[in-house]
């Protein structure tokens, strides 16, 4: 099963139907500045996060996110994005918001417990 991080700011009634309604534009800028941070960005402007292709659509994004493996650059970068401009992070497919804060901080959690002690 794929997932996807659909960002930008959407109409939260559309996202229960899973649809996207958005109701205004990603700002761009901010979106390129933090791609080039977290991830790659090639001249024509195509980037990825990991290994990922980011999707650009009128007004939002999208990047993979689980699949066959978990992708923690598109979840930082998600939630960078999210604390910067406020915008709403949703996995569309799948009918709901993707609170990252819970997902980071489990994750975070998690890693803890995984590593050996010295």
């Amino acid at each position: 099963m794929v997932h996807w991080l659909t960002i930008g700011y959407f109409d939260p009634e559309s996202l229960k139907q899973m649809k996207i309604s958005v109701l205004r534009p990603l700002d761009m800028d901010l979106v390129m500045r933090l791609l080039r941070a977290y991830g790659t960005v090639d001249e024509q402007g195509n980037a990825w996060l990991g290994t990922f292709p980011v999707k650009f659509h009128e007004g939002y994004i999208a990047c993979l996110w689980l699949g066959a493996t978990q992708n923690r650059v598109a979840e930082d970068f998600a939630r960078r994005l999210q604390v910067e401009s406020g915008c709403v992070v949703a996995d569309i497919q799948h009918g709901g918001i993707v609170d990252l804060e819970s997902v980071i901080r489990q994750r975070t959690s998690t890693d803890a417990k995984a590593r050996p002690r010295a």
